[in-house]
């Protein structure tokens, strides 16, 4: 696991909070997504961190610098055929969460 800087240290959420955070995701919820990456940072989950700020990222979440360098680091860390398929379900993923508002 890669050392996280101080700002992007996250914080862990309880079950509940997890779940909540989730099923606001599939809406679309910035707020949620953030704190879902947080959460994952957190917990040192880093392919569900990597894959929560892309999602993060292409749902136009603000406040996504503090985990840049972290995110960029474990991007480096696998290989890029999977790092290329996190980020087109992210996309996939945020197109839904967009059609399920409308």
């Amino acid at each position: 696991m890669l050392a996280k800087n101080a700002v992007a240290q996250g914080v862990q959420l309880r079950r509940a909070e997890v779940k909540s955070a989730r099923i606001r995701l599939l809406t679309g919820d910035t707020e949620a997504a953030l704190r879902l990456l947080s959460h994952s940072v957190a917990c040192g989950h880093d392919r569900l961190a990597l894959r929560r700020y892309f999602i993060a990222r292409v749902l136009g979440a603000a406040g996504l610098d503090e985990f840049e360098l972290f995110c960029g680091a474990l991007a480096r860390m696998f290989p890029q055929e999977e790092v290329a398929v996190m980020a087109r379900d992210a996309v996939a993923f945020a197109d839904r969460a967009r059609r399920s508002v409308t």
